[in-house]
């Protein structure tokens, strides 16, 4: 939305007006917001993992972001 009012809407304010308008932020509400896990949690997460296999996983979604399915797709 920044984007739009500082840069767009100076130099083309229609175009500024039709992107504006075609789509609504989702804003959060201050008492719904996820806390993230500590280092420290983590750390305790993995060690209760049963196999090898199960912590380079967990290591592979905490290191990159990704979702647990999103390694599995083909690209």
């Amino acid at each position: 939305m920044r984007f739009l009012k500082i840069v767009l809407k100076p130099r083309d304010p229609a175009l500024f007006r039709i992107l504006y308008d075609s789509f609504t932020p989702h804003q959060l509400r201050p008492n719904n917001r996820r806390m993230l896990p500590t280092i420290n949690q983590l750390r305790q997460m993995r060690q209760e993992l049963p196999t090898i296999e199960s912590k380079f996983y967990f290591a592979l979604l905490v290191e990159t972001g990704l979702r647990p399915g999103e390694p599995f797709i083909a690209t």
